[in-house]
């Protein structure tokens, strides 16, 4: 196990169990985007876009809302990354043709070639994260993460936040890139 300094946080009513279990999820989080970012260093786009480009590669024409809500982004968010996309010509967006109040997000042969590449780097990273660790201990860590995950969207629910925006209006790093 490989030990990094780490400044010596200690607070009143917070037990010691509970801050190394925050600093090696903090620690794993930004290993986890790192390792990511590395697996597809030649693609010029954010990983939210990643994620974008993969959702409308397996249902193109989406609605623009219902894709803030699968990739668990804000509305403004999502505008203003698909805004760039568009710009680049991995995506178009054209109005429903039955409804134009909604706004439909399609991929464009380009943006489904960067798809294809990308999805073969998220393949290698996931095998290199995670594969490599026994069955039983992927279960545990999915069974732990998702118990933790849907406490504290509970937490937040109960405090009026919406989990999948910024509390201040702001899009979250890394949203609308």
């Amino acid at each position: 196990m490989h030990h990094h300094r780490m400044f010596d946080f200690r607070a009143e009513g917070v037990d010691a169990a509970s801050i190394d279990a925050f600093r090696a999820f903090k620690r794993a989080m930004m290993l986890h985007r790192r390792l990511l970012m590395a697996s597809f260093p030649e693609e010029p786009i954010h990983p939210a876009q990643a994620g974008c480009l993969q959702a409308l590669a397996h249902r193109d024409g989406m609605g623009q809302s219902d894709l803030a809500e699968m990739l668990h982004v804000s509305r403004p968010s999502v505008t203003t990354m698909l805004q760039r996309m568009e710009t680049a010509g991995l995506i178009e967006r054209r109005a429903d043709e039955a409804d134009s109040r909604i706004t439909r997000v399609y991929i464009t042969g380009e943006g489904r070639s960067v798809a294809e590449r990308m999805r073969a780097g998220f393949v290698d990273m996931l095998k290199t994260s995670i594969g490599w660790l026994p069955d039983s201990d992927k279960r545990e860590l999915a069974r732990i993460l998702g118990s933790h995950n849907d406490h504290v969207e509970d937490v937040l629910k109960e405090r009026g936040v919406n989990p999948w925006s910024h509390p201040h209006g702001r899009p979250f790093e890394g949203e609308a890139e």
